[in-house]
């Protein structure tokens, strides 16, 4: 066994020592103390913040994880602190449910904070894509009708006497953003 195990480690170890004290040495020496343990779990709990990858289900459960793992270590976490930590680390966008529990009296188990959070974020993703929509489906209909007016005016340009008026690169791009402008300001009123 000791001619498998690099020389470096066997230095300062009993030359004659059975596998398992052999073992056991080796496992003192690289063993962590539960201090530092302790203190990098805690600094990852207090500086998570919410990075959009997976959901937000994903992210609070990783605190409490970090809390678990804290607790077993017999540094205790109380569940308030990850619900505020996880209220205060993601993004504004989730603004209206940090003023819900800060306007309600009772409190929120982590359970509680997780589903308020998914229906949120389902709520959110609905509303982007229907404005995605929007946006494309405006931006689709207002090509189709250039599309239209550049082969009327390509054939009308044909006829000696048509002269074209008004109709210069300028002024389609500000057409393009006020029907776009105008196609989401019907979306959020609806």
């Amino acid at each position: 066994m000791r001619r498998s195990i690099s020389e470096h480690l066997l230095s300062g170890l009993p030359e004659t020592a059975t596998a398992r004290e052999l073992l056991t040495a080796l496992g003192e020496r690289y063993l962590v103390p539960d201090m530092v343990e302790s203190s990098v779990l805690l600094k990852k709990l207090t500086s998570m913040s919410y990075d959009n990858v997976g959901g937000v289900r994903d992210y609070i459960l990783r605190m409490v994880s970090l809390q678990s793992k804290l607790k077993s270590l017999e540094i205790p976490i109380p569940d308030k602190f990850v619900i505020l930590q996880a209220l205060n680390s993601l993004p504004p966008n989730f603004s209206r449910i940090k003023t819900a529990f800060i306007s309600q009296n009772e409190s929120w188990t982590v359970n509680d904070l997780i589903s308020k959070y998914m229906a949120e974020e389902e709520k959110l993703k609905r509303e982007k894509s229907e404005s995605d929509l929007l946006v494309s489906s405006s931006r689709s209909s207002f090509l189709k009708s250039k599309k239209h007016t550049k082969r009327f005016h390509s054939s009308a340009s044909k006829n000696k006497g048509f002269k074209r008026h008004g109709h210069d690169q300028g002024s389609s791009k500000l057409s393009l953003r006020k029907m776009l402008n105008a196609s989401i300001v019907k979306s959020r009123d609806i």
